[in-house]
């Protein structure tokens, strides 16, 4: 038996994880799919103007946890810390790809 594709999703806003995770099981079946909520992240991004270090840094963090849980890929359910996601890539050890939702039900890659 072959493991299932893992795919991790990070959220600002808790809401979207239950949405998310029908969306992912409709395109994917059989998708193992890690959430992680994080509401400060787009907080502290609003009262900046910009994504902050700190925030750049946790998305780091966040990309390294769903590296160690397995996953493929990390998507961004929030596009108001894409710029932080963007400078993701060069700050990694082993960088994953890592896709931002885009309007709608797309997606983009962006990593």
């Amino acid at each position: 038996m072959t493991n299932p594709p893992v795919l991790a999703m990070l959220h600002t806003v808790p809401g979207l994880v239950k949405d998310m995770e029908t969306l992912a099981s409709e395109l994917v079946p059989g998708l193992r799919v890690l959430h992680y909520v994080d509401e400060s992240l787009l907080q502290d991004t609003i009262a900046m103007g910009t994504t902050p270090g700190h925030v750049r840094r946790r998305l780091v963090n966040y990309a390294r946890y769903a590296e160690e849980s397995g996953a493929q890929a990390l998507l961004v359910s929030c596009s108001s810390i894409g710029e932080g996601r963007n400078r993701r890539q060069g700050l990694c050890l082993h960088p994953r790809p890592a896709y931002r939702r885009s309007h709608g039900r797309g997606r983009r890659r962006i990593g």
